[in-house]
């Protein structure tokens, strides 16, 4: 019950809650009335807010505040408790004027509402616009960031607050002012881990495989599902490409005039039955060949193998019937040394004792990088090369991040010795140069010995020799000549980079899919689809994988899903096929020779289909014609994975070698 008491203009309450929000004189109490608050606007104010805890009536004061914001809207948060709901700032004057007791004030205008005062008349709208206030008792406007929504007025002690329990201000329960920015009391609680108490944390194993800066104290990571294989029509949905963790310090180089000058010379198809120049493959692995669960030792030792594989490297490694090879197959791949061979193993590419001997010959923990696998065909190998990651002059931040890389073929065609006959010539004209000088300063020295006093020395002439030559990088830097390093003039450098691009361009194709890798020799690139496969498609992994002593192997992907149905290597058989028939093959890329084959395969197929042909029927031509391809020289078509190809292979060599 209460009462008007005409003599100073106020409600009298007879229920002592309502004693919680007096302000006489601009003094106002807090909930129990042991907070004070100076000033007759602070005092007005403070006591209006705490008319939320159940009293029915209010003092305004002496003086009425002006509104500092406009009223904010509100929507009831069901998961704050009604004692936190947040009042207006300041009190509308309507609940001044009617002593009512404090309500939600009304929202913005929702047309979803029926009624203004009333939201909750009509049902829940989930597009309904959501405006969060405070659930706190702040006035004004409220920063969920800014301390100053919390900040209140104190005596003069500077702002210093003391609790009436004798805690400091921004402690809870004895502990240590929290470690946030902001140690003000809020009538909730944020948790924080940096306001529990500290406790020693528990002993780190010394196990190796932990990872440098991880602590069991830390929260572990969330965990996230994969991407589901499948649509929600049933549709198969491919995995994408993972995305790379650091950014490639190193700018790409674009790609040099002289091989844009190679690429653009015209090219011809020659007859397959006259002897051809074998092409340069340059293969990668990962998501080229195969495709791996992740990118450690484990995975690498027992890689998935795409559909067709074997039968892809039995048609690369066929040689014709003189003997001579069809094919160079190198391997060029951006992963490091140890995990590039253990992928090689698993893919018989190499021999397995051969790759365990090169890894365990490497230092454990070393920060040198691994020198260069050297292929032996005597032993078993079929590689022409072995290209990793310590071989693509990266920096050691790039060498050691996470980094998009590209594969310049220049430095595969040095190692190759393309443009031998141009170096020995220009290095031949440097011998005959110098044995001229050298001629030369021996007929000065006889014709001035006679003199007295004169001094001539045999090294004088030869200072301009010196001075005009430059030292020529990469392989050619290692040739030396008379006990010296071999030096050419920018002209001779010049001619000897052009040969080395042009017989590079003629007989040289980078099978990759990605294209980036190719930016240096953009027209050298035969694309492929990507291999990739969703983590639940992946097969157990064998209990052996663990024993480094038992020998790896590749595996096959169940036929029941759709990434081993792929035949991306069949299209790639049918378009090598006719690549090495071309003088050029990189004038023939740049000419649109890839894309005359697909038109060429489209045009058959509308004879018979008519003229609407989607892609990947033409996709299916090429993969018959690739089979094809296999059926003329003998290649057994095998679509799961076969350990024994290379045994085969070498098997089928011998053989023709007795026969001849």
């Amino acid at each position: 019950m209460s009462a008007w008491n005409g003599q100073d203009s106020r409600w009298i309450s007879c229920y002592p809650e309502d004693e919680r929000a007096r302000g006489q004189h601009g003094q106002g109490w807090g909930e129990y009335g042991h907070q004070p608050h100076a000033g007759p606007s602070d005092g007005w104010n403070r006591g209006g807010q705490y008319l939320e805890r159940g009293a029915t009536s209010f003092d305004p004061g002496p003086h009425h505040p002006p509104p500092r914001l406009a009223n904010e809207p509100y929507f009831p948060n069901p998961h704050w408790s009604h004692n936190f709901a947040a009042p207006p700032a300041p009190t509308p004057q309507a609940y001044l004027d009617y002593g009512r007791p404090w309500v939600p004030p009304m929202p913005a205008y929702n047309p979803a509402f029926d009624h203004h005062f009333n939201p909750f008349s009509a049902p829940f709208v989930p597009f309904a616009p959501f405006h969060p206030t405070p659930p706190a008792f702040a006035p004004g406007g409220f920063s969920p960031s800014s301390s100053a929504a919390y900040e209140r007025t104190g005596g003069d002690d500077g702002g210093a607050r003391q609790r009436d329990d004798g805690r400091a201000a921004g402690s809870r329960d004895g502990q240590a002012p929290s470690s946030r920015g902001d140690n003000s009391d809020r009538p909730y609680r944020l948790h924080d881990r940096r306001d529990e108490p500290r406790v020693p944390l528990p002993r780190r194993s010394n196990s190796p495989a932990r990872r440098r800066g991880e602590s069991r104290s830390r929260s572990p990571e969330p965990y996230v599902a994969a991407p589901a294989p499948y649509g929600p029509d049933g549709e198969y949905v491919p995995p994408t490409r993972r995305v790379r963790k650091d950014v490639r310090s190193a700018p790409v180089v674009p790609p040099a005039e002289t091989y844009l000058a190679a690429s653009s010379l015209p090219s011809t198809t020659l007859p397959l039955d006259q002897p051809l120049d074998p092409l340069y493959l340059v293969m990668d692995l990962n998501q080229t060949l195969l495709a791996r669960a992740k990118r450690d030792r484990t995975s690498s030792r027992w890689p998935i193998a795409r559909p067709y594989l074997s039968t892809f490297l039995s048609y690369i490694c066929t040689r014709n019937d003189d003997g001579s090879p069809r094919f160079e197959p190198i391997v060029y791949s951006s992963a490091r040394a140890p995990n590039v061979l253990s992928m090689l193993a698993a893919l018989q590419l190499v021999p397995p004792e051969r790759a365990t001997a090169y890894v365990a010959a490497l230092p454990a923990r070393s920060g040198a990088r691994p020198p260069m696998y050297e292929p032996r065909p005597d032993e078993g190998d079929v590689l022409r090369m072995v290209f990793t990651r310590s071989m693509m002059g990266l920096s050691n931040a790039d060498y050691h991040g996470d980094v998009e890389t590209v594969k310049d073929l220049g430095r595969v065609w040095e190692l190759l010795d393309f443009g031998r006959e141009a170096f020995d010539a220009e290095v031949q004209q440097v011998a005959d140069r110098k044995e001229q000088l050298e001629a030369a300063a021996t007929s000065t020295e006889h014709r001035t010995a006679s003199n007295a006093g004169s001094r001539t020395t045999a090294e004088e002439p030869m200072a301009p020799l010196e001075d005009a030559r430059e030292e020529l990088t990469g392989e050619a830097a290692r040739v030396r000549h008379d006990q010296g390093p071999v030096r050419l003039k920018k002209k001779a450098k010049a001619r000897f980079k052009q040969q080395l691009d042009e017989q590079g361009a003629r007989r040289t194709l980078l099978l990759d899919d990605e294209a980036s890798k190719a930016a240096q020799q953009p027209y050298s690139h035969l694309p492929v689809a990507p291999f990739l496969v969703h983590p639940i498609h992946f097969p157990p992994t064998p209990t052996a994988a663990f024993d480094s002593t038992n020998p790896v192997s590749a595996l096959s992907l169940d036929p029941a899903h759709p990434p081993a149905q792929d035949c991306a290597l069949l299209i790639t058989i049918t378009q090598l096929e006719r690549a090495r028939a071309e003088s050029n093959v990189a004038g023939w890329v740049r000419a649109g020779g890839l894309d005359a084959m697909r038109d060429e395969a489209r045009r058959a197929l509308v004879e018979v289909d008519g003229p609407e042909v989607s892609e990947e029927r033409v996709d299916q031509q090429l993969v018959e014609q690739g089979r094809a391809v296999c059926a003329r020289l003998g290649i057994e078509l095998r679509q799961e994975w076969d350990p024994a190809w290379r045994e085969k292979l070498l098997r089928s060599r011998r053989r023709a070698g007795r026969a001849e």
